[in-house]
């Protein structure tokens, strides 16, 4: 790809630290439907047509909307694209749209690419891990687009890989999540105060065997927030893929369990679940009621 100009849409909390990523070695032509947005580093349309018309004869875009708005995005943006064109879909998308979706464009002659990215907001400032699916011709067009984003990624041709496998390692962070965060509520229980669940929490960070950044992450809700006060998670839309893809015959209780675990209201969960909302909060800028 000679042409350093690309579009972005969506500009949330991933979508915008990512697009001043890009902005870095391209001239990033972005848009979002929601929010008005004023940033020097990129250059903000109003539209999914101005945005296609300020880029060059072929076209790369990057998706970051929420996956059940990338059909529609996708039906809008279809008809101002042509052959060679890519697009690219970095949000949390089902599968099987992903599936649909790059047939439908590939029947077009447009490339389609999808995406997985992780490390939450600091992984979308700095360069996030990606989990990337498309033909071979379709990822020889957007490296430079996954170089300029840190160049951490591994490569599937078969559809639907790329959002798969960020879909599993949803699971796996719900599994490890759960249970940083139960431990948590075991030291509460047994009668820790904060300060010594912080002090312990530290310890376990120089080489014990769970030493992790979600331990970490947990470590630091401990020291900034008072853990007396309650707090909820706000449905996230990884919840329904999360639980759809493990549907497939595999015994997954842990994953199962930290499912059924976002939903408990009950009194006994009430520090495991203050503990989940403050680290979803911490990396992901997920709301926390």
């Amino acid at each position: 790809m000679s042409q350093k100009i690309m579009g972005f849409i969506g500009l949330g909390r991933m979508g915008l630290p990512m697009a001043r990523l890009l902005s870095k070695e391209f001239e990033v032509i972005a848009y979002d439907q929601c929010d008005a947005i004023d940033d020097p580093d990129l250059t903000i349309v109003d539209s999914l047509l101005e945005l296609v018309s300020r880029l060059q004869v072929t076209k790369v875009i990057w998706l970051m909307v929420p996956a059940g708005a990338v059909s529609q995005v996708l039906e809008q943006l279809a008809p101002l694209l042509g052959e060679g064109d890519a697009v690219i879909d970095g949000g949390n998308s089902d599968v099987e749209d992903s599936i649909r979706h790059r047939h439908r464009l590939e029947a077009l002659a447009i490339h389609h690419v999808e995406v997985g990215c992780s490390g939450g907001i600091k992984g979308a400032q700095r360069g996030p891990p990606m989990t990337v699916s498309g033909s071979s011709a379709a990822l020889e067009r957007v490296r430079p687009v996954l170089e300029a984003l840190g160049g951490h990624y591994t490569c599937y041709d078969r559809p639907g890989y790329g959002h798969l496998a960020k879909g599993i390692h949803n699971a796996i962070e719900y599994g490890m999540m759960q249970s940083i965060a139960e431990g948590v509520a075991l030291y509460f229980e047994h009668g820790f105060t904060q300060q010594q669940i912080i002090d312990t929490f530290t310890l376990w960070q120089q080489g014990s065997i769970i030493e992790s950044r979600l331990v970490g992450t947990a470590l630091t809700c401990l020291q900034a927030h008072d853990f007396s006060e309650k707090r909820t998670i706000a449905r996230s839309e990884t919840v329904e893929l999360v639980d759809k893809l493990t549907d497939v015959g595999v015994a997954t209780p842990a994953i199962d369990a930290a499912i059924r675990a976002r939903g408990d209201a009950s009194p006994a969960a009430d520090k495991t679940v203050t503990t989940l909302a403050l680290m979803r909060r911490l990396f992901g800028g997920h709301e926390a009621r």
